[in-house]
C-alpha cells in the first residue's frame, strides 16, 4: 500500500472459517491503520466490522460470520 511501490498492493492472503467465526488475513503495512467491512449481499451498504493499525507484514482479525451460507468482507487502507 505504498504508493510509490508498483509492487506494493492491498491483498487478502487468506480467509478461514472457524465455526461461526471468520479470520481474514491480509498483507499489510507496519504502523498503517485498516478498517474491515462486511455486507451480507453485494449492493447493499458496507458496515464497518473492526478497524485496527498493522504491526507486522501480515494482520489478521477474527469476526463473526455475516451469515450462515455466504457473505462478503472487503478490507480498506484508512491511513
Amino acid at each position: 500500500t505504498d504508493p510509490e511501490d508498483a509492487s506494493s498492493a492491498l491483498r487478502i492472503l487468506a480467509l478461514d472459517l472457524e465455526g461461526d467465526f471468520a479470520v481474514l488475513h491480509w498483507a499489510s503495512v507496519p504502523e498503517k491503520s485498516y478498517v474491515i467491512q462486511h455486507v451480507g449481499t453485494l449492493g447493499a451498504p458496507w458496515v464497518t466490522a473492526a478497524s485496527l493499525e498493522a504491526d507486522a507484514d501480515e494482520a489478521s482479525i477474527r469476526l463473526p460470520r455475516v451469515g450462515p451460507d455466504h457473505g462478503f468482507y472487503r478490507v480498506v487502507v484508512s491511513r
